[in-house]
């Protein structure tokens, strides 16, 4: 029984003599650990895997650079979502705008690096630096994200995986905070539209003038809550969120994650069924066995 990654993919390296346990088929994509459980149902969320590179054929897979995975089945869905309508362009625009939010990009390549590397037995550890993080591995591969360039982006699922299993993830922490923001939000604005459908609906059984009924006013959601456009349009809306955020947005440092209060899966949950109008299939490739 295996684990399915929905993320983006590790890359296999073309060596023709691979460590003996680089990668045991035995164990490939089986999760190490649960990094991340989903608040309230404590369904997997994000798993450590050391066993996930590639397999082509009759290729041998080799352990790939990324660990963290991010296997929720509505938060892959909405960060898919966010990819979808031009997330990672945009977030790469942003990295290279934005000095502040580059330079703590580019720290947590290390960081990732420093917490990745005390997890693997030797020879994979061997294998790790001399293929994906030393100063001249073969194929330099930077992040949980895998990419070949410091400021590229590549896969939102690797940052926003890599942030909540407790790495320095400067794009991950903005994408989670962004989604319960954008619930916030989604739900503010719902409890607005009850309370002025009830009001109007109060004022027509007084008999009160039906065009001063429609002008009632729902009540304005505080914060984020207030300003935030519940739609597709991620460059745009991210954006904003930052920029109104940029104190708190590119870390988690201080956040409970574990808390009602910041239920991310929950907040992805309910933006996508929001969107879909109905909740994301449970597919085998999101499920733990």
């Amino acid at each position: 029984q295996f684990l399915y990654f929905i993320a983006c993919r590790g890359m296999a390296h073309r060596s023709r003599t691979p460590p003996k346990n680089a990668a045991d088929q035995s164990m490939f994509r089986r999760p190490d650990e649960v990094a991340y459980r989903a608040v309230g149902s404590g369904e997997p969320a994000v798993t450590r895997c050391t066993h996930a590179g590639k397999v082509k054929g009759k290729k041998i897979s080799y352990i790939g650079p990324t660990v963290f995975w991010l296997t929720h089945a509505a938060l892959a869905n909405i960060v898919a979502r966010y990819e979808r309508f031009g997330g990672v362009k945009a977030v790469e625009a942003m990295l290279k705008e934005d000095k502040a939010f580059g330079e703590l990009y580019l720290a947590s390549h290390d960081a990732y690096v420093a917490a990745v590397l005390p997890r693997l037995p030797d020879e994979q550890r061997e294998f790790f630096v001399e293929h994906y993080s030393g100063p001249n591995a073969k194929g330099r591969k930077y992040g949980n994200a895998a990419v070949g360039e410091p400021l590229s982006v590549k896969c939102l699922h690797a940052h926003v995986g890599a942030a909540l299993a407790g790495v320095p993830n400067p794009i991950g922490a903005a994408v989670c905070r962004y989604t319960v923001a954008m619930a916030a939000a989604l739900k503010a604005r719902e409890a607005a539209r009850r309370t002025s459908s009830s009001a109007d609906a109060d004022k027509a059984d007084d008999g009160a003038d039906a065009t001063a009924a429609s002008s009632s006013e729902p009540a304005v959601p505080a914060g984020d809550a207030a300003t935030m456009d519940v739609t597709d349009d991620f460059p745009r809306n991210f954006a904003a969120f930052v920029a109104r955020n940029k104190k708190d947005a590119f870390t988690l440092e201080g956040v409970d994650i574990n808390s009602a209060d910041f239920d991310v899966c929950g907040a992805a949950l309910a933006l996508v069924v929001h969107f879909d109008g109905h909740a994301p299939s449970f597919k085998k490739k999101h499920r733990i066995n």
